[in-house]
């Protein structure tokens, strides 16, 4: 760590002191603050959290083991490390300051080698213990998505495979007539899929998370993606009646970026579309383009259920469970907008939703025409 990134607070009420031991560490390159009462400081702390405090013992109205108790009794306060500054040397009066939450005393008139040595012990260990937390509360994280992820594995697995066993386990115990074959072969190649669509989402956030995506740039025009997407569609939709439209805007010629992640998060988006909307209902797929901002737009619009306030909030954000639910039993890991959304970062673009519930979404990707 630098002194200069690193705060203390010195509270006393002779103001010699204070320039004094003010002065001396801000020539080590200390960030300080100074006041000379329990209110002032308490007054600070409200504003900003130092990486130390330097407390006088004895200054009136409140007193600095009555300050350190108020301080120790805040959580936003209590990690903050303090020294108490004090006349007083008994081994009584230094038992009571740690009783008060004291990590160390140092003695008036102040030696400044002590003083220094003291000071820089403190803050490297405010600074150590500040990261520990900090690396445990990302292995508290890494520990729950782990937990996610096994429970995807053992739950949203478990279902395919099941129902591709039982179908396995009819056609060989029972005799059956080439239509009858088709039916459970078709049942088995939808459970295939579901299952490796589960795997590669999980897979996905693996890559995406720990950086080893590399960017293949190329040109392109994204019309043909949105073509393909279409003609990859078509059974699905006609399967549950959904009308899918194309549009695109003919100004459009090549961008360059990377072709397979962009066909990536619109194929996400239009296959969440298509997995939440109701039968009868229409899906539209259209790109224009912006010539003075130098990007395309591509817009994936659904007339499905829409999102909630509280939806929203949790959009892009891993595992996330949102309350519209799959319309004909499709498989939902809470996955796929996590992954559109650091996909699209990744391509320097952004995507926003315009939704209301019960008014469908609109999902719109901005990509540059030159990444």
């Amino acid at each position: 760590f630098s002194n200069k990134d690193c705060t203390i607070l010195i509270v006393d009420d002779n103001v010699v002191n204070l320039q004094v031991i003010g002065q001396f560490l801000k020539s080590h390159s200390y960030k300080i603050f100074v006041v000379t009462s329990a209110h002032k400081a308490l007054e600070l702390l409200d504003k900003t959290k130092p990486d130390l405090i330097i407390l006088d013992i004895l200054m009136p109205e409140v007193d600095g083991y009555e300050l350190a108790d108020i301080i120790k009794t805040r959580k936003d306060l209590e990690e903050i490390p303090i020294i108490f500054l004090t006349a007083k040397n008994s081994e009584r009066d230094i038992i009571e300051g740690f009783k008060h939450g004291g990590v160390d005393f140092i003695i008036k008139p102040f030696n400044q080698d002590e003083l220094i040595l003291r000071v820089n012990t403190h803050i490297q260990l405010k600074i150590s213990k500040d990261i520990i937390q900090q690396k445990n509360i990302q292995l508290e994280k890494l520990i729950r998505d782990k937990n996610e992820m096994l429970g995807i594995a053992a739950h949203d697995l478990k279902n395919p495979l099941t129902g591709i066993n039982s179908y396995l386990s009819i056609i060989k115990n029972q005799q059956l007539d080439d239509a009858e074959k088709n039916t459970f072969f078709n049942f088995i190649e939808n459970n295939v899929n579901r299952t490796l669509s589960i795997i590669s989402d999980l897979l996905e956030v693996n890559v995406v998370e720990d950086g080893s995506i590399n960017l293949q740039m190329s040109q392109f025009n994204i019309n043909d993606i949105l073509y393909s997407l279409t003609e990859t569609y078509k059974l699905l939709c006609e399967e549950k009646n959904i009308d899918l439209k194309f549009s695109y805007d003919n100004a459009i010629s090549n961008i360059i970026s990377d072709k397979d992640r962009t066909f990536q998060i619109i194929d996400n988006l239009v296959s969440n579309a298509i997995k939440f909307s109701p039968k009868n209902t229409t899906i539209t797929i259209s790109s224009s383009l912006n010539t003075p901002k130098n990007e395309v737009y591509v817009k994936v619009s659904d007339q499905g259920p829409g999102f909630s306030t509280d939806d929203k909030e949790k959009l892009y954000t891993k595992f996330s469970r949102l309350s519209a639910k799959p319309t004909n039993r499709e498989q939902s890991t809470g996955l796929g907008l996590y992954i559109v959304k650091k996909v699209v970062d990744l391509l320097n673009g952004s995507v926003k939703l315009i939704s209301y519930p019960d008014h469908g979404a609109t999902f719109i990707i901005t990509l540059p025409i030159k990444n």
